[in-house]
This record gives C-alpha cells, structure tokens and sequence, in this order.
C-alpha cells in the first residue's frame, strides 16, 4: 500500500501490518504516495526499482488485502491529508463507483 501523505507523514491505520503479523505472513509497503500528484509523478514512481520490486512480489503472492475506506469529510485518505478538500469534492461529485477507480 502507498502509506505516504503529501506533507511526509505515514498512514496511522496499520490493521494491514498487523492481520499480517498475527498470520505469519510477509507485509510490504510501497514506497510511495497514496495519492501522485500527476500523471508524469505517477509514471516516475512506478520506474524505480524499490517500486517494481514490491510489485513484482505482490504478482507472486497467494493472496492479497485491499482496503476500501470511505469517501466523505470522515474518510481517512481526506482527515489524514491524502487528498486535498478539491479532490475529495471530485471524488463526490463522480459518484460512489466512479471513486473506486479514481486513479491518477
């Protein structure tokens, strides 16, 4: 999961880490913002290599967790500053499905 905030602050909510912990599973985190700033950040991103190698061992996972949180003035990508108030608001407008693709 990306776990890093626009101001450089990282996601308090770990139930990932420790669902993993209590399995005995391995846990990785992506390197990277939940939310990039533009298509071009996004596409730097996914270059390097920290990034690829985390992916590259999520293609090889048996099995994954997502969370889907969510999306009003309570959701923790918008209290926790993942997003600005502007995206959130878009996000709204777009409708419930067409916020859990909304990728950029």
């Amino acid at each position: 999961m990306g776990n890093v905030a626009r101001d450089g602050s990282s996601n308090r909510y770990d139930g990932v880490m420790m669902l993993a912990d209590k399995v005995g599973a391995s846990r990785f985190l992506l390197p990277a913002p939940v939310v990039a700033a533009s298509v071009e950040e996004k596409s730097v991103l996914l270059a390097q290599p920290l990034v690829q190698a985390v992916f590259s061992v999520a293609r090889q996972a048996q099995a994954g967790v997502i969370g889907i949180g969510r999306i009003d003035p309570q959701a923790t990508l918008f209290q926790d500053h993942f997003i600005s108030r502007g995206e959130l608001d878009e996000l709204l407008a777009a409708g419930p499905w067409a916020s859990c693709w909304a990728g950029r």
